[in-house]
Formats: C-alpha cells, sequence, structure tokens
C-alpha cells in the first residue's frame, strides 16, 4: 500500500462526505482504500449512500483499531456523523496498491 493523501475533517451533527474533506478529485478518483480514525469521541461511518445517523453506521471509535474500506466506489461513497452530543475529529487516509 502506498499512502497518497490524509486529511483530518470535524465531523458534527450534520452529515460530512468525504468529499467534503478536503481531498483533490484526483486523489478520490485513484483511492483504492480508505484508513479512517477517531482522535476524537466517535463518528459513524457509511460507504453505500444512505446518510449515517446515530444508530446507522459503523461506529468508528476513539483510540480504536482503524475502520478500512476497500473499492474505490465504497470509498467515494463515504459519510461521517459524530456518533454522540459532541463532535469528533476524524482522520481519513487514502491508499492505492
Amino acid at each position: 500500500m502506498l499512502a497518497i493523501s490524509t486529511k483530518a475533517a470535524a465531523v458534527g451533527g450534520t452529515v460530512v462526505p468525504i468529499t467534503g474533506m478536503g481531498f483533490a478529485a484526483g486523489d478520490l478518483a485513484k483511492a483504492q482504500r480508505a484508513v479512517i480514525s477517531a482522535r476524537t469521541n466517535g463518528a459513524m461511518a457509511t460507504w453505500d449512500g444512505i446518510d449515517p445517523t446515530a444508530t446507522l453506521g459503523h461506529l468508528v471509535a476513539k483510540d480504536a483499531a482503524p475502520l478500512v474500506v476497500a473499492g474505490n466506489g465504497s470509498i467515494n461513497a463515504l459519510k461521517f456523523l459524530q456518533e454522540a452530543s459532541s463532535s469528533a475529529a476524524v482522520t481519513v487516509t487514502l491508499e492505492i496498491y
């Protein structure tokens, strides 16, 4: 794996799509894997086109193992939402094989 770009974003009570995290369009176009972690609080993540909610999605927990999403279509469909009442700091690293 070769990391091509890393971005961090505050994720609050409004859904944040991967495209809203500041990645260059070219990096999103070629990404094959995303490694996702939360530095503060937890976030909910989806990658199927559905918006995450407090009860729907996969938890990206602070101090837990990173969530790994593979496949360009899934990466480009990533969306995040805070898990609880406080915003989360989410970091995403895009990789290629």
